[in-house]
């Protein structure tokens, strides 16, 4: 009779490491970001925004992490049509962002282009809100 060994932990699918990864990350950058934004004389942009902003993105990834997290724990292995609505509504919001935070940086870039930008990740957020209360 051959004695049956017990299954070791699951290994996360390489995408959920990655989303977990990039959470620890966003995490180190949230707290010098923060150390940094107090130790500044001055910024070009309040502080209180600052704050609120790195305080949002952080929020962001944590909820990413949730979501990563019970996909492993179900074993989600297949997507929705409204899954993948949300996650292309998602995809397109962070470019966006990243764009948007970019040229907070670039002098060259025109501010009514990056309000242009935030309007737009609003209007991502609220398409999202509706394509969630249409599932």
């Amino acid at each position: 009779m051959a004695s049956a060994t017990p299954p070791g932990p699951l290994k996360p699918p390489p995408l959920i490491e990655e989303v977990n990864s990039n959470a620890t990350s966003g995490d180190r950058i949230k707290d010098d970001f923060v150390q940094i934004l107090y130790e500044a004389f001055t910024t070009p942009i309040s502080r209180d925004l600052l704050h609120t902003l790195i305080l949002d993105l952080d929020r962001v990834l944590s909820k990413l992490q949730n979501v990563a997290d019970a996909v492993s724990m179900y074993g989600v292995a297949e997507a929705t049509s409204e899954n993948r609505a949300m996650a292309a509504l998602a995809v397109d919001a962070c470019s966006r962002l990243n764009k948007a935070t970019i040229g907070m940086g670039d002098t060259k870039q025109k501010p009514e282009d990056v309000a242009r930008l935030c309007h737009e990740i609003a209007d991502a957020g609220t398409k999202a809100g509706q394509a969630m209360s249409e599932g």
